[in-house]
Formats: structure tokens, C-alpha cells, sequence
């Protein structure tokens, strides 16, 4: 691995740089102790990151004092190797240069507590190619799924104490932890908000679709297009079926998180809709050569670990003629 390129927050979400921080594994602590003593011009990007992670940590694995000051016995022993632990006393000659050096010292803390603030200040995101799945854990401890082409985007400084937000654009499973406090934790879509303290769902705000589906817990959708709050209860989806009419439905919750084990469910589902699905997920747009085509309904659990297999499926289904050029999927009947 090439950490040569790390920022900060690179080091701070790295898990063996998480273990050399908090001297759990003697493997990972000798293998950072040697990266370090290698490359001291990091040591700055290091020490943010050590503050990152004292600020950052959910409340269940918070670093104590103690152990942030070793982190930085670590990295200050590993930056002047090892024999830094008997410092010489500094002669006459070289106070001069000391002097500067203690002078560098302090702007470089001085530029890196502006760094920090900038950094904490800024909102951070979560992102996902298409065809991508990728599962992030929350400064909270809270973790989120994300679908193929999703962004997720959350204010720093999560503390216990403080209600958490978050805003989705895509797809994306939450399992929400519940905090010492009962914080609130809300998920705002462009259209929906959903509120919760601790629990599992999974949203969808797509171009074509917005729905949210409860597996466990209880949450609130809130919407501008409706007073009353809905309250929901596991096996419960609410979905946006027009502009301005929410729907409330039972349905298997199960079947609408399939996803992030790469399989799709349908039930009834024409490929129109499937079609959607390909379009938001993979980013491809697909033209039926055949307007009947565009009717047919398809039902069944089918893998979506990619495109290609997805559509072998498909066209061995519905006895189908698929092809794909650059980002267009021509769909035609044999």
C-alpha cells in the first residue's frame, strides 16, 4: 500500500492505521513505526489525523487521553528514531537553529489547528461508482450500504448529545445505532425526511422512485406534501407514487435490501422498470427496439453482482435480442 499520497482524514479511516493508534496490534505498530521513520515529512498529516480520530471515534470507542499522548510518543519516537527516547542537551552553537525550529514548530500547530477547523467545518461525503456497493461506518458507529451511483453526505462533528443528519441521493441501507441520549437521527431525501433513533430501512431517491422500507425499529416519514407525519411499523413501505401522494403498504422489507447481497427482486415488475433500475444503478440507458417488449413483467430473484449477467437473464427470459453500445442497452424480440 502507497501511503506517500495520505491527507489526514486518509490516515484517520485507515484500519491498521487505527491499530497502530491505539497500540492494539504489535504487527501494524511496527509496520507504521518503520513507514514513519521513512517519511517524517507526513508527520504533520499524522498528527491531524491523531486529532481527527480523538474528535471523530463514536462514543463506544472513544480514545482516551492516555492513549492519544501515546500515539504521539509513537509517532514522535518513530519520526527521530529510536534513540530520540535520550535526548542530548543542546549546546550553545546550536540554540540558534533550535530557535528557528521551535519557531517553525509553532506555526506548523498554528496551521494545523486552522486545518483541523477548516476540515470540521466541511461536510463529508460518501460516494459510489455505478455497479458499485460499498458499506461505511458513521462517526456514530451507525452503518450505511450504498447502492451503485449514491452519495451520502453528513456534517462533521457528530457528538453523543447532538441529533445526526444525513442527506441521500440514490439508495442506501441504515442500520442506525441508538445513542446513551436517544439522539435523533434523520435521513433527508429531496422529496422525503425520515426521522429514527435506532433501527434498519432502506431508502430510495431516484428519478423514478422514492420509497422507503422498514425492517425493524420504528421510524417517521415526514413530507412537505403532506401534514400529518407517517408513522411506520416494520413490514411497512412508503413509497411516492405521484408528485403528491404518498402510499402506505405492507410489504417484505427483505426483498427491497436484497440488493447488498447482489441479487434483485421482482414481482410483477415490467421491464420498463427494470429498465429504470438499469439506468440509475449501472448508468446505462436502455431503448426497446419493440415497444411491447417495454410491458413484459418479471418475477423472481435475479443476481446483479453485474450488468452483463443481468441481462443474459433477461434475454434468455423473454427470448430477447440485447446489445449494448457505449451507454445505450438495445433490447429487441428475436
Amino acid at each position: 500500500m502507497n501511503y506517500t499520497n495520505y491527507k489526514a482524514e486518509d490516515f484517520a479511516t485507515d484500519e491498521s492505521f487505527l491499530a497502530w493508534f491505539y497500540g492494539e496490534d504489535q504487527e501494524s505498530v511496527g509496520r507504521w513505526n518503520a513507514w514513519m521513520s521513512q517519511h517524517p515529512e507526513k508527520q504533520p498529516e499524522v498528527e491531524l489525523a491523531i486529532r481527527m480520530i480523538s474528535l471523530l471515534q463514536s462514543s463506544s470507542r472513544q480514545p482516551s487521553d492516555s492513549e492519544t499522548a501515546q500515539a504521539e510518543t509513537r509517532l514522535l519516537a518513530a519520526i527521530n528514531g529510536w534513540e530520540a527516547a535520550q535526548r542530548p542537551v543542546i549546546s550553545l552553537s546550536h540554540r540558534r537553529s533550535f530557535l528557528w525550529r521551535s519557531m517553525a514548530a509553532a506555526v506548523t500547530l498554528v496551521l494545523l489547528a486552522a486545518s483541523a477547523y477548516w476540515w470540521f467545518r466541511q461536510p463529508l461525503a460518501y460516494e459510489t461508482a455505478y455497479g458499485q456497493i460499498r458499506s461505511v461506518t458513521l462517526p456514530d458507529g451507525s452503518r450505511v450500504t450504498l447502492n451503485g451511483h449514491s452519495r451520502l453526505t453528513l456534517s462533521r462533528g457528530w457528538t453523543d448529545g447532538t441529533d445526526r443528519e444525513v442527506s441521500l441521493e440514490g439508495e442506501g441501507y441504515f442500520q442506525v445505532k441508538k445513542t446513551r441520549q436517544k439522539n435523533r437521527f434523520t435521513v433527508h431525501t429531496g422529496k422525503l425526511d425520515v426521522e429514527v433513533l435506532g433501527t434498519s430501512f432502506n431508502v430510495i431517491s431516484r428519478k423514478y422512485k422514492t420509497n422507503v422500507a422498514l425492517q425493524e425499529g420504528s421510524i417517521r416519514v415526514k413530507s412537505s406534501i403532506r401534514k400529518e407525519d407517517i408513522l411506520m411499523v416494520p413490514g411497512e413501505v412508503v413509497e411516492l407514487v405521484h408528485p403528491k401522494e404518498l402510499t402506505k403498504k405492507k410489504a417484505n422489507p427483505e426483498h427491497y435490501r436484497a440488493w447488498t447481497a447482489r441479487k434483485l427482486v421482482f414481482e410483477g415488475t415490467t421491464l420498463r422498470e427494470v429498465a429504470q433500475i438499469i439506468e440509475e444503478n449501472y448508468g446505462k440507458r436502455v431503448v426497446f427496439q419493440d415497444k411491447s417488449v417495454a410491458d413484459k413483467q418479471l418475477s423472481g430473484v435475479v443476481p446483479s453482482d453485474s450488468l452483463e449477467g443481468l441481462l443474459e437473464v433477461l434475454a434468455s427470459t423473454f427470448n430477447l435480442d440485447i446489445a449494448q453500445q457505449h451507454d445505450l442497452v438495445l433490447v429487441k424480440a428475436k
